[in-house]
């Protein structure tokens, strides 16, 4: 069972994480993209649907973990938590395939619709965690971590029609989505860390019904299939760690260092 004390580590800083994130998204687009001749003249529309990928996007992170469960000296089971703040860029939605010689065009009379998802997510799972940042130890120099989890995720995407001013986007969706992830660690006076993290499951990102000019008539939908980030992370108050705390019944490298 969860102790009071192992709750008492949320406060402790020594675990905080700050971290940069390098982030894709996948997913299918579905819309109408309007026609034109060589002479600009409209000829109709035609159905989109798609699969797209974003541009690697940045975003930040921060977080913690809280101990609940040793299982070795140096190993344990941990709830963790976090925030991450992200952007990412869907370009050319509205192309389609050029049946002639393949890959896809962009009538130059209707140009080109990019969008902009800003995306805030709160990961929490559980992790089995083994070396440096399991223990807090500056005396072992590597550690890893795997983790599964759930991921509320808030996404607010814009719809940005190049040659209009006219923004356009359906305000915030919401969705709920399963993620795994691996982290490896090295302390080198400070904690840092790399972490891979997926979650998968569709989830809306936008839901447009509104025309944007002659570029669509709309509607059109982005709902993604997948989420990947890869991130460093530093833990900056890791340089006062210790190996003294209460998962630990002696101090690994010293068995008549005992806890006081």
């Amino acid at each position: 069972m969860l102790s009071f004390q192992s709750f008492g580590q949320f406060r402790n800083w020594d675990r905080f994480e700050l971290g940069g994130n390098y982030v894709m998204a996948m997913g299918t687009f579905n819309g109408v993209s309007s026609q034109y001749d060589g002479l600009g003249l409209f000829t109709g529309d035609t159905t989109i649907k798609k699969n797209i990928t974003t541009k690697i996007g940045f975003g930040v992170s921060v977080g913690t973990c809280i101990p609940f469960k040793r299982l070795g000296h140096e190993s344990l089971w941990a709830i963790s938590i976090g925030i991450m703040a992200n952007e990412l860029t869907w370009g050319d939605l509205n192309s389609i395939c050029n049946q002639q010689g393949g890959g896809v065009k962009v009538n130059p009379w209707v140009g080109t619709i990019n969008g902009i998802t800003m995306q805030l997510a709160v990961p929490f799972g559980i992790e089995y965690k083994v070396g440096t940042d399991a223990i807090k130890s500056q005396r072992v120099n590597l550690g890893a971590s795997f983790g599964v989890g759930l991921m509320p995720v808030m996404n607010g995407t814009t719809i940005d029609a190049i040659k209009s001013t006219d923004e356009h986007g359906s305000g915030f969706n919401y969705g709920l989505n399963p993620y795994i992830k691996a982290e490896v660690a090295f302390f080198v006076g400070v904690c840092i860390k790399l972490r891979a993290m997926a979650s998968y499951g569709k989830l809306n990102y936008m839901f447009e019904n509104s025309n944007v000019g002659k570029y669509t008539d709309g509607p059109m939908r982005i709902t993604g299939l997948a989420n990947v980030t890869g991130t460093l992370i530093i833990m900056p108050f890791s340089y006062r760690w210790t190996e003294h705390s209460w998962y630990n019944t002696y101090d690994t490298y010293n068995p008549f260092d005992k806890l006081h």
